[in-house]
C-alpha cells in the first residue's frame, strides 16, 4: 500500500510518501500552511500524483502521551483532509521526529539551507518509516 505521511505544523506541513511495497520512503517539498484550503488541495493533488492509498498524520503528543494544543490542531487538520479526500487516515505519535530529522540530515551531510527548507518533510519521512516498521511488526505477531 502506498502511504502519504504528513507532519502538521502551523507554518508548514512536512510531506513524505512510501513505495507500493512499503520499503522505501521519500520526502517531498513541504506545503505552506498559510491557507488551509490551499494546503488540502495540494495534498489531494499529491494523493493523485503518487497514487496514495492511505495517509499517516504525525500526532505531537505530550511526554505522557497526552493531547497537546498542537495535537488537537493536527487532528482537526487531519479530519478536514479525510473529509475532502475520503482516503483512510491513521495517526502516529511523532514525538521528537523533527529532532531526529535534523540529526539525520546533519549526519547525512545535508546543507544547512536544505535542512531549513526540508526539515518538516524529513520529519514526515521519519514518522512514516516508524509507522511502517511497527505495522510490519504487528503483522508478524498476527501471523
Amino acid at each position: 500500500m502506498r502511504y502519504l505521511s504528513l507532519d502538521y505544523g502551523e507554518k508548514n506541513i512536512g510531506v513524505a510518501y512510501s513505495d507500493k511495497l512499503e520499503i522505501s520512503t521519500r520526502p517531498l517539498p513541504p506545503i505552506n500552511n498559510k491557507d488551509l484550503g490551499h494546503a488540502i488541495k495540494e495534498i489531494a493533488r499529491l494523493i493523485n500524483t503518487h497514487n496514495i492509498e492511505a495517509i499517516v498524520v504525525g500526532l505531537p503528543l505530550g511526554e505522557n502521551n497526552e493531547e497537546t494544543q498542537t495535537s488537537i490542531k493536527a487532528r482537526f487538520f487531519a479530519n478536514r483532509i479525510k473529509d475532502f479526500t475520503q482516503i483512510p487516515l491513521e495517526f502516529w505519535n511523532e514525538s521528537y521526529s523533527t529532532k531526529r530529522a535534523i540529526e539525520s540530515m546533519i549526519s547525512g551531510g545535508v546543507s544547512k539551507k536544505t535542512r531549513e527548507r526540508m526539515v518538516d518533510s524529513y520529519a514526515a519521512m521519519i514518522i512514516l518509516k516508524e509507522f511502517l516498521e511497527n505495522k510490519e511488526i504487528k503483522n508478524e505477531k498476527i501471523n
